[in-house]
């Protein structure tokens, strides 16, 4: 569903807004944005196919969890194979996700899990938002080179590996734990406002019983400059670290 990031444009769709952005010298430039006046499909295929409009050919779409729901499903030790752990995440999302207008059972789901793995880091993808970001493509004469879960986007942006991430989103953050790669904690729904990341990671830590350590809280950051046509535009890197804290 998502291949790797091939640097081309990228839209970013948070639960409000639609972003487009452009890679130069290192840098993202935010070109334009729409708002998404309403969280359901019809505004997001409105906005991102005017967003889209008369622009780039191609683009990677950064997908943030409102749209696109992750998940860490403990497998146990019995659940070894994706035909055995796929029905358990689908469960999982139904529960947190059920509409009977457009039920889990018709998402496209994406696992990183292999044989043998204790935990499941799964994505849900609702046929409501595939149907919208396609008819969006269409109405643009535009199409996605690469369908990415913006926690995954991040983590590899920064080649997060070990220790304690928080990523954040427009309406939320993220907060998990990885070990050599591995997702091995995650809480996906924290306030988007948490004062203190330090004592955060000693919660899920307790929780999860694992060891809490320095965190490292990333997110998009936008400047603002003049470019030489005096149109505005955000200038940022692709992302920027808002803190880093210490036990």
């Amino acid at each position: 569903m998502w291949p790797l990031d091939r640097r081309r444009s990228l839209l970013r769709i948070s639960r409000e807004r639609v972003e487009r952005w452009q890679p130069q010298r290192g840098l993202w430039l935010l070109q334009d944005q729409r708002q998404i006046e309403a969280p359901e499909s019809a505004a997001l295929h409105a906005a991102v196919a005017s967003l889209c409009a008369g622009a780039a050919a191609a683009y990677d779409l950064v997908v943030e969890s409102a749209w696109l729901p992750v998940l860490l499903v403990p497998c146990g030790r019995s659940l070894w194979s994706r035909r055995q752990v796929e029905p358990l995440l689908r469960h999982r999302l139904g529960l947190l996700y059920g509409d009977a207008a457009d039920p889990v059972a018709q998402w496209q789901l994406e696992l990183d899990h292999r044989p043998g793995d204790a935990r499941c880091l799964g994505y849900g993808l609702s046929a409501a938002t595939h149907e919208a970001l396609s008819r969006a493509a269409l109405a643009a004469a535009c199409r996605w080179s690469s369908l990415q879960p913006a926690w995954t986007w991040g983590a590899r942006r920064f080649g997060v590996r070990d220790g304690w991430w928080a990523w954040m989103e427009q309406d939320r953050a993220l907060l998990g734990c990885f070990i050599r790669g591995q997702v091995v904690a995650l809480n996906a729904a924290l306030p988007a406002d948490v004062p203190d990341w330090t004592r955060a990671a000693e919660v899920e830590a307790l929780r999860c019983g694992l060891a809490a350590g320095p965190v490292t809280v990333a997110g998009w950051h936008e400047t603002e400059r003049r470019d030489r046509t005096s149109a505005w535009r955000a200038v940022a890197p692709a992302l920027a670290t808002q803190a880093k804290a210490a036990t």
